[in-house]
């Protein structure tokens, strides 16, 4: 993260939804734009928002650089998908759910950059991080640390000159710490076994090697082609109507899961992504649902 940070691009991460004093990885790094969840407390208004109670408040080295709406926001629902089945009555009709966390205020951040990028696209990523930690309106009730600079205000922010001295000067990581360390008390577990992704390895039960990782990002070579710490993502590139030739799975999720189960071939969870179809839908040959992604249009 802090090498797509120095090459350029602007990387949003969530604190954590444990309400601890402490920061989830990555949000950790002191570089990239760290964001906490602000609790409207039903109303349009933000006289009465405060931090909510499930936002990670770091400490006083490092806590959320800002916060942004992210309790109870409507957003697209995924049907079928383990919050979609454990919390139905969250959904908004057909197609929208309401969720909250951390990682719900940092989209919000995430597309308030992206309108600041389209305004001004010479913008670094510390002058888009000073810009909007500058323009945050503090909480009426704010908390001294968890709330950091206040909350998100974007059109303040477009407002505002460009800072002219906004480099950060942190030590800069070595990427040689340990990724089991990093996941904390949190672990991924198989949904079936139960077995849980443990040590250093990756989500494909890669092994992980530090150095070697940490020199082929600091170079810009992490990825070659699809491939990631060798194990196959995607094919070599998009086409113009489909990712990887014709479609999404005839190359990529090779391999197996860390609990030894397949998820190459045709299928994940019962239903097909192999061959052109996803829920009965198509995405190759140029459409998704019906309509078209390739050429002009997207929607």
């Amino acid at each position: 993260m802090e090498s797509a940070w120095k090459k350029g691009i602007v990387v949003v991460t969530s604190a954590g939804n444990d309400g601890a004093a402490r920061m989830t990885m990555p949000a950790a790094n002191p570089y990239v734009l760290a964001v906490g969840a602000a609790d409207p407390n039903g109303t349009d208004t933000r006289t009465d928002d405060t931090i909510a109670t499930f936002s990670n408040r770091g400490t006083v080295l490092r806590h959320p650089d800002l916060v942004a709406a992210g309790r109870s926001l409507v957003s697209l629902r995924v049907p079928g998908s383990y919050i979609d089945t454990q919390y139905p009555t969250a959904r908004v009709g057909d197609k929208l759910f309401r969720g909250s966390g951390t990682s719900q205020a940092a989209a919000v951040v995430s597309g308030s950059v992206a309108l600041l990028l389209q305004q001004r696209p010479g913008l670094t990523p510390d002058q888009v991080k000073q810009l909007l930690m500058k323009a945050a309106d503090p909480l009426a009730k704010p908390d001294p640390i968890g709330s950091g600079a206040g909350q998100l205000d974007i059109a303040e922010a477009s407002t505002l000159i460009a800072p002219l001295n906004a480099t950060q000067v942190w030590a800069p990581a070595t990427g040689l710490g340990s990724l089991e360390a990093s996941r904390g008390t949190s672990h991924v577990a198989d949904s079936v076994s139960g077995v849980e992704l443990t040590g250093e390895r990756d989500i494909f039960g890669m092994p992980w090697v530090p150095l070697t990782w940490t020199t082929a990002a600091r170079n810009g070579k992490a990825w070659t082609g699809g491939a990631w710490n060798g194990s196959v993502w995607s094919g070599q590139g998009f086409t113009g109507t489909s990712w990887a030739s014709s479609s999404w799975a005839l190359v990529t999720w090779t391999g197996r899961s860390w609990a030894g189960r397949s998820w190459a071939g045709d299928t994940w969870a019962g239903r097909s992504w192999a061959g052109g179809t996803w829920t009965g839908r198509s995405w190759a040959g140029g459409t998704w649902a019906g309509r078209s992604w390739a050429g002009r249009s997207w929607a």
